[in-house]
């Protein structure tokens, strides 16, 4: 049987490095319509991995992990497109930039980046890290929300460069002066609240809106569910479990402009995460079926096989990944996922077993009509063995005839 060479993608129960950009929603300010996410499409391509290793993406692959929506767009400052516009210099912009597959947030992360908020100070809206308990790509309400407001059980940190004194059903109104970054969420009614609290935990005075670059920075701590956010100049440290309603959340950066503007970018520069266990599942089962579907193709073109035995060892293949998937969908962490992957393409490739070459097959029989001939040939020269054996049949014949007379003539005198 041909060795086939492949990749698959097998996850460590803990990290993988990824560098790519993050998710960027863009929103408006003082105004509560959905934005449409335009590109919303959260298939992502699977990035082949070497067993149980970390693995580490540069910028230009980032694209395998992110996609953009709203009016977020790649810029050419740079020769990579690692850096992304989230909105342009204009009145109630959206854009977004979102992972496409949920976060594990037992397991540590982090991300490095850069930030800039343009020149217009004051300028909105401004620049927001969060989560959400969403399908990835989910963008909330635009404004003072920061792309939260309407999203389940969302939090985040935003860098918020105008205080916005009005609230509506969507986002209450800002605690903070201009140019604050702070802690944010969402309560039962989809609604985002400031949170208030002490300076360096809940909030934190930032550069803002000074067209310069400045780096973004986003620490977790999957064991002691601390985060730290640093950008432009701030930094806010704070218990993020109180905030964590589901194990996978969509990850995303927001960014917004209302009556008031600013171009908001973005930078990419690494990611470290572990994705979630519903996507773990999701790649090992999409993987184990392509195995399949390659081993059954494999199957159809043996011309080692009868056609029998082709329809056997299909149906062996079929029940292989039935039994496979059935096990990654019980797997409880990424150890049992990776383990049912193994077994399960073991299992799939045994189902294939070739025959013996044609050209042996042909020999075999070539070889056994040669005998059958010559046995016949040998028969044929030697006549007498014919002669021997009729004489012998007659023989036996003869003597059984001349046993049923004699027990005749016994019956006959005894009767007498």
């Amino acid at each position: 049987m041909e060795e086939r060479k492949g990749h698959f993608k097998l996850y460590k129960k803990g990290k993988i490095w990824i560098s790519a950009c993050l998710s960027i929603v863009v929103l408006f300010s003082m105004s509560t319509a959905l934005v449409p996410n335009s590109n919303s499409s959260v298939s992502a391509e699977v990035v082949s991995q070497q067993p149980n290793e970390s693995k580490t993406v540069t910028a230009v692959d980032f694209k395998d992990y992110f996609e953009l929506a709203g009016s977020a767009e790649f810029y050419k400052d740079t020769q990579e497109e690692k850096g992304v516009r989230l909105t342009q210099n204009s009145k109630f912009k959206a854009g977004s930039i979102f992972l496409k597959t949920k976060i594990d947030m037992s397991q540590s992360f982090t991300l490095k980046g850069k930030i800039r908020f343009g020149g217009n100070n004051p300028g909105g809206d401004g620049i927001a890290v969060g989560f959400a308990d969403e399908t990835p790509g989910t963008i909330g309400k635009q404004g003072n929300a920061f792309g939260m407001g309407g999203l389940s059980n969302a939090f985040g940190v935003k860098f918020d460069t105008f205080r916005n004194n009005d609230s509506n059903e969507y986002y209450d109104k800002d605690i903070y002066p201009n140019n604050t970054m702070g802690l944010v969420y969402t309560d039962s009614n989809k609604k985002v609240i400031n949170k208030s609290g002490d300076e360096g935990v809940t909030h934190s005075s930032i550069k803002g809106a000074n067209n310069q670059w400045s780096d973004l920075t986003v620490i977790y701590d999957g064991k002691t569910k601390k985060m730290t956010v640093s950008g432009s100049g701030g930094t806010v440290t704070f218990d993020a479990s109180q905030y964590i309603k589901n194990n996978d959340l969509a990850f995303f950066i927001s960014a917004s402009t209302g009556d008031l503007t600013n171009e908001h970018l973005f930078e990419f520069t690494s990611f470290e995460y572990t994705p979630s266990l519903t996507d773990i599942k999701k790649d090992q089962n999409k993987s184990l079926q392509e195995e399949h579907d390659q081993v059954v193709k494999d199957i159809d073109q043996d011309e080692t096989l009868t056609s029998e035995e082709k329809a056997k060892q299909k149906a062996d293949a079929d029940k292989a990944l039935e039994d496979g998937q059935k096990a990654i969908e019980q797997a409880k962490d990424a150890d049992e996922v990776n383990q049912a992957f193994n077994n399960g393409k073991e299992q799939i490739n045994q189902a294939h077993q070739p025959g013996k070459r044609l050209d042996e097959q042909k020999d075999d029989q070539n070889k056994s009509l040669q005998e059958e001939h010559d046995q016949v040939v040998k028969d044929i020269d030697q006549p007498e063995t014919g002669t021997r054996s009729r004489a012998k049949n007659l023989m036996n014949s003869l003597i059984t005839l001349g046993l049923l007379g004699l027990s005749t003539i016994l019956m006959i005198k005894t009767k007498k």
